[in-house]
């Protein structure tokens, strides 16, 4: 067998363009209770705050009205009280990663926007005064812009904590591999070693062992890009 590295790139649908992953999610997992509206799930889940199947109709529901940041919120809870399901866990971490490649392209543009305001002058100076349109917008654009970064920081952080314990559940070269792809992905290097590291473990042919040390080679000498 030979590992084509970017298996975990078009089944996450990360970084492709192509791939839209809500949809990705739906087609595996269903497209949630069609006879649970989010209302009578989150009264649901307050009648039954310990039962994981509440939670679970409950982001099933949320799934169908597309509203991401709550579906991870209601599979979280459904992961603290059923934390081996690991058909969950996969999902979660899918809708993680959605949300996280949502962000680095947030983070893309809003980066954009600040060089291009940061060239930008609406009024000519003083001289030696400044331009107060200007650098209130240019202090806006920077603001949203670290904004984005702390968010798209956050996601990966999030989405790379939940591929670890879906890893360490599994034990699986499926599991490994879509964990260190992923992380590689977003820059996440020390993860993304520490994934391939186990996936040498558990690889048995030589060739594919051959690439996946050139690959943690390579990674040793990268630059994380999001801080990990």
């Amino acid at each position: 067998m030979v590992i084509v590295f970017a298996v975990g790139f078009a089944f996450l649908g990360v970084g492709s363009g192509g791939l839209d992953l809500a949809s990705l999610v739906q087609s595996v997992f269903g497209k949630g209770s069609s006879g649970t509206s989010v209302s009578k799930a989150r009264k649901n889940v307050a009648k039954h705050p310990n039962d994981p199947h509440a939670y679970k109709l409950l982001a099933d529901a949320l799934q169908t009205k597309g509203r991401t940041a709550e579906e991870i919120s209601a599979l979280e809870h459904y992961m603290k009280l059923a934390p081996k399901d690991t058909t969950q866990l996969q999902r979660l971490a899918q809708v993680e990663v959605q949300q996280a490649s949502g962000a680095q392209q947030a983070e893309a543009v809003s980066r954009n926007a600040q060089s291009s305001v940061a060239l930008t002058a609406f009024f000519t100076p003083q001289l030696g005064g400044t331009d107060p349109l200007t650098n209130a917008l240019q202090s806006q654009v920077s603001k949203q812009a670290q904004d984005a970064t702390s968010a798209y920081g956050a996601d990966v952080q999030r989405a790379i904590g939940t591929l670890e314990k879906l890893a360490a559940l599994q034990k699986d070269v499926p599991s490994y591999t879509q964990l260190a792809t992923v992380a590689e992905q977003f820059g996440e290097n020390t993860a993304a070693i520490a994934g391939y590291t186990h996936l040498l473990k558990l690889e048995t042919d030589p060739a594919t062992k051959a690439q996946i040390r050139s690959r943690i080679k390579a990674l040793r000498k990268a630059p994380s890009t999001t801080g990990g």
